[in-house]
């Protein structure tokens, strides 16, 4: 995600105003505070490109790989 705001040229106060946020709740997006739901997933889709379903897969893929991830460092 960052990357294609970078590539929009714009800053994380600016998303924040697209997405209809606070600078923190942004924050937190970028930083996998929040989860990408089917509201947000369309927020996103408006404000920076992509569908609804580009970032629900997105979600999905990085839940996933997180898991998979903490089950490796448990083992």
């Amino acid at each position: 995600m960052s990357q294609l705001i970078r590539a929009k040229g714009l800053a994380l106060s600016e998303l924040a105003v697209q997405l209809g946020w606070t600078a923190e709740e942004a924050q937190d997006l970028l930083a996998a505070r929040r989860a990408i739901t089917f509201e947000v997933a369309g927020v996103l889709a408006d404000a920076i490109g992509g569908t609804r379903r580009f970032w629900l897969t997105r979600e999905s893929q990085y839940r996933d790989d997180l898991a998979r991830l903490q089950q490796a460092a448990e083992e």
